[in-house]
């Protein structure tokens, strides 16, 4: 705080930036550049806390140049630096069903920059400088947003999920979809396909796809002859297109690994039903802890 009890960033923004620390280096643009910094040692905090904070501490733009005036920003303890109001208020938001005894901990900083903040496996990126707030993958580390809130782990990392996380997530997205829908807009969705390819990665595609389709269309009457026939083609459409991606994708893992992870034998471009492509069989699943870091390096060659 400086002497009128502004923030000590109000006076002087970019001396203030210029001697933020990490771990007792600098928070230099140079040093930020990089990327995320991993947060310092601070303890959890509650979000009651943090809005007690937000509502109570000194507030002032965040910079106000030529180009216009910033948020309405603070100094926040919990954080290390200064924080947008908004910032606080969406995070109150999307942690409302949480209440207000969530604990939060800091998991990188950039200060004056971005800050992720988790929530038990939830992830946020608060963005200090246009008081933007993200939900991030679930993966620790990702940098990358959640592509919807029932698909919460990005792309890459919704490969490494289990088939009943996927079989959940895929259940859940499809209860969002809003039923009065068209018939054409339930099909074609991006997010469908992301599900589908993490389900031809895990070797779990016509399990996964099938809760996912019944869940888009489901199905109205308890008898299927009596179902309307445009819904039951659209079903039909949509599993079809699905289960072509699902092994579209399993196919490309196959003939990027070549061979299986676990015993090395020849992979085969016929896509196995059951077990993960990388593998030549449901034995080769469960590997040996020696043959565990040949899995991971498999995995790391096909995704690129």
């Amino acid at each position: 705080m400086t002497k009128d009890g502004r923030p000590a960033w109000h006076a002087n923004p970019s001396e203030w930036h210029a001697r933020q620390t990490y771990g007792g280096r600098p928070a230099s643009d140079e040093f930020c550049v990089t990327g995320f910094l991993p947060s310092p040692t601070r303890p959890a905090f509650g979000l009651r806390e943090l809005l007690m904070e937000c509502a109570t501490a000194p507030t002032a733009p965040l910079w106000n140049n030529s180009l216009g005036t910033g948020p309405v920003g603070y100094d926040s303890a919990f954080l290390g630096t200064a924080v947008p109001v908004r910032c606080v208020l969406h995070l109150a938001g999307a942690l409302a069903t949480a209440g207000r005894d969530a604990q939060l901990r800091l998991e990188t900083l950039d200060p004056g920059r971005r800050a992720v903040i988790v929530h038990e496996r939830r992830r946020f990126s608060l963005a200090l400088v246009c008081a933007g707030l993200d939900e991030l993958c679930r993966h620790p580390g990702c940098d990358f947003p959640a592509p919807h809130p029932q698909i919460v782990f990005c792309d890459e990392h919704l490969a490494d999920c289990s088939t009943a996380t996927l079989t959940k997530m895929a259940r859940g997205w499809g209860l969002s979809q809003n039923p009065d829908d068209s018939l054409g807009r339930r099909e074609g969705s991006p997010e469908a396909e992301l599900i589908a390819r993490a389900a031809g990665a895990a070797g779990a595609c016509d399990s996964v796809i099938a809760v996912l389709v019944d869940t888009v269309f489901p199905q109205h009457t308890s008898q299927p002859g009596n179902e309307d026939w445009a819904l039951c083609r659209a079903r039909e459409r949509e599993r079809h297109r699905l289960t072509r991606i699902g092994q579209a994708e399993a196919q490309r893992i196959r003939r990027a690994a070549g061979q299986c992870a676990t015993c090395g034998s020849a992979l085969s471009v016929q896509v196995p039903a059951g077990f993960p492509p990388q593998f030549c069989s449901v034995s080769c699943v469960s590997p040996p802890r020696h043959a565990q870091s040949q899995v991971r390096e498999t995995k790391q060659t096909v995704r690129a």
